[in-house]
């Protein structure tokens, strides 16, 4: 992971590692390994026998996705998003391969369709960062059960040599018979039997969204430590760039309001990303359970009401010291502005009247 540039936050610089359901992904940050593409053409051809695999290559190759396997991964798979590198652990049967490649290129969807660097970089409240970052694992663990469950529906037990995983077999089964009802797998069933189970198996990825919200944060105590030294230090021009940089990520979060309507957007089974998702009915999923609900449990009911979101104490801590940063930065722009006052001359007119 590389350092920032002045105005480039950490987080585009994110990997996004997939593991089974309830399996722990390993750091981004790891040694890189030459790629290897031996196998890779047999993997795709078995990506492609279905038509969401098909359209997952496409989208994929569009976009110029490089994909390899990587025998060092300490997980099932990784997709650099600034390498743009999509790399397979082949130490795995070849059904998780195929439900692993779905997973990743759906992170591929996400950074090209959703722009989902972009926003990562524009929000700095913690719930929000939080909520962002399992939105978009939830994403991709269910949209891998439903390239399952379609590859289910299609070959049944002649796929039954992959030799996939069992929690996920399960999963993709109950998807599977939606699929074969006679309304078809709905948007709120596919929340229910897939996007729910998905939010409620992301705890293996509780260190790494942890670390990423403390890291857009420690960007901004970085700024402000660096214009509150240098103006103690009566250097306030020096102070000048650190305090913008700050400033800039202050003000470039959105509001909640904002944020729930972008996180609407995940929870499809579709790349066309104007469809209609499973999150998208807001009588079935509140905006205050988007942001301070799902991301911690699936807190709703079967009647689609929002149980009380339950509070994150380490969430709570971070937003109570994002508070008292702003505040001393609120001070620090009053003693900029009043350095500024003080060293611009005041213009008199040497005009005389009559």
């Amino acid at each position: 992971m590389s350092l920032p540039c002045p105005v480039r936050s950490l987080v585009t610089a994110f990997t996004f590692a997939a593991g089974f359901l309830f399996a722990s992904p390993a750091a981004a940050e790891r040694t890189q390994s030459a790629p290897d593409t031996t196998g890779i053409a047999a993997l795709r051809t078995e990506i492609a026998r279905t038509e969401t695999g098909r359209d997952l290559l496409a989208y994929a190759d569009k976009n110029r996705v490089f994909m390899a396997f990587d025998s060092t991964l300490e997980n099932h798979g990784n997709y650099d998003i600034d390498r743009n590198i999509l790399t397979i652990n082949p130490h795995q049967t070849p059904g998780d391969q195929v439900v692993c490649a779905a997973h990743e290129l759906r992170h591929v969807w996400h950074r090209f369709a959703l722009k989902v660097d972009s926003v990562m970089d524009a929000t700095t409240d913690p719930y929000q960062s939080w909520a962002l970052q399992r939105h978009i694992e939830a994403d991709a663990h269910a949209f891998s059960f439903y390239f399952l469950a379609e590859r289910l529906n299609k070959f049944g037990n002649e796929d039954s040599t992959m030799l996939y995983n069992p929690v996920e077999v399960w999963i993709a089964e109950n998807l599977k018979n939606e699929m074969q009802s006679p309304d078809g797998l709905t948007p709120a069933e596919y929340l229910h039997q897939g996007v729910a189970l998905s939010f409620c198996g992301l705890s293996g990825y509780n260190e790494l969204h942890d670390r990423h919200v403390r890291m857009q944060l420690g960007l901004m105590e970085f700024y402000l430590k660096a214009a509150y030294n240098r103006i103690e230090a009566g250097k306030f021009e020096l102070a000048e760039k650190p305090l913008s940089l700050y400033t800039e990520l202050r003000n470039q979060t959105v509001d909640d309001a904002a944020m729930a309507a972008y996180l609407r957007r995940f929870g499809g089974i579709s790349l066309d990303p104007e469809t209609e998702t499973a999150l998208a009915d807001t009588t079935l999923v509140s905006d205050k359970t988007l942001i301070h609900g799902l991301p911690f449990s699936f807190n709703m009911g079967a009647d689609g009401k929002d149980f009380p979101a339950r509070k994150n104490e380490n969430l709570e801590v971070l937003k109570d010291y994002l508070r008292q940063m702003n505040e001393a930065g609120d001070k620090l722009v009053e003693r900029m502005a009043a350095w500024r006052s003080a060293k611009t001359p005041v213009i008199t007119s040497s005009v005389r009247g009559p």
